[in-house]
Parts: structure tokens; C-alpha cells; sequence
């Protein structure tokens, strides 16, 4: 969820405005993402129930707009974890956020405020670390990553989804990809 991703990007609720919700920085640090099975046991919440999900394909499937789902690509930051500072976190929590980016002003068409002028309430969001088993694996765990590797291309190239490929991130390193 990406309400859930911009509160451990250290972003909270702060009112609404025309555009939805006004998501401000608390000052803290991110805290980076656990992988999935961590996230899973640490809180639940975190993710978009299936049930939320086809509830909001039928609302929506006949419409012209896209569902609330936002794929991520990025480049990992080491083999272990591929955002240990929380960079990754706070880019994409800034662009869920909906507010301008920081070279043309233009608006998100994918952020939360976007979305809930739509009428949704949320936004799902993909980011395989925490979307997908990571090693070690129990074998419904392996079974569950094979099914994902075979499907998880469709995310990313749905029409009714968005793709939101983050460059940059990963410049303070000594190889950058």
C-alpha cells in the first residue's frame, strides 16, 4: 500500500486538500523495507488484500482510467537487500505523494491525491523485495516466487497499471549501475 510505504518513508497524514491527501515529512529517517517474508509477519497491513484488489478491477474495468497499481523498477543497491539506506523508499514515497517533481512542477498522474480524485483509497504497489518470497524459501515459498517470476511481467506492462522506472538512486555508489 502506498500509504503504508509513504509512513515508513517518514511522510505522515496531515489534512486534505482539493487534490487528496497532503502527505508531509515528520523528519525521521526511512526505514528501509523489509523483504517479503519479514514484511508479512512484521505487518500485514502493509499489503493490499486480493479481495481489495478484484473489488477495485470491477469497479474500474469497463472505465478509462488505470487501477491503482504501480509497479517499481529499480537497480539493487548490493546482492543482501537492494535499498539498505531507504534511498529507493523515499524517491518512490515522493512520487506517491502526487505533488510536483522537483524539475518541471508538473503533477504525478500516479500518486495518492490522483488516485482518490478517481475514487480509490489507496494505491497498491509492487516492489519485488517486499512482493516477493526472497531466499531462504520453504517450498510453498518457492512455489509462490516461480508463480511470480512467470507473471510479474504483466505488471509492468498492463495498460491498466503503471510502470514507475526510479533512476538515480543508485549514483552515491562507487559503480553505479
Amino acid at each position: 500500500r502506498a500509504s503504508w510505504l509513504l509512513q515508513r518513508a517518514g511522510f505522515e497524514e496531515r489534512g486534505r486538500s482539493l487534490f487528496g491527501t497532503i502527505w508531509k515529512p515528520t523528519g525521521a529517517a526511512p526505514r528501509p523495507l523489509p523483504h517479503r517474508q519479514e514484511l508479512e509477519a512484521e505487518d500485514p497491513s502493509a499489503y493490499m488484500p486480493f479481495e481489495e484488489v478484484v473489488r477495485t478491477y470491477e469497479v474500474s474495468k469497463d472505465k478509462d482510467w488505470a487501477l491503482p497499481v504501480v509497479a517499481v523498477s529499480y537497480c539493487w543497491e548490493t546482492p543482501d537487500h537492494p535499498d539498505p539506506t531507504g534511498r529507493l523508499l523515499r524517491a518512490v514515497a515522493v512520487l506517491l505523494r502526487g505533488d510536483a517533481d522537483d524539475v518541471s512542477g508538473v503533477r504525478c498522474a500516479y500518486g495518492i491525491p490522483e488516485f482518490r480524485r478517481l475514487g480509490y483509497d489507496d494505491v497498491a504497489v509492487f516492489i519485488d523485495w517486499s512482493s516477493v518470497f526472497q531466499k531462504p524459501r520453504g517450498d510453498e515459498e518457492e512455489c509462490s516466487f516461480k508463480r511470480a517470476l512467470k507473471g510479474m511481467n504483466v505488471l509492468y506492462a498492463h495498460r491498466l497499471s503503471f510502470s514507475l522506472l526510479v533512476q538515480g538512486q543508485d549514483e552515491h555508489l562507487t559503480h553505479p549501475r
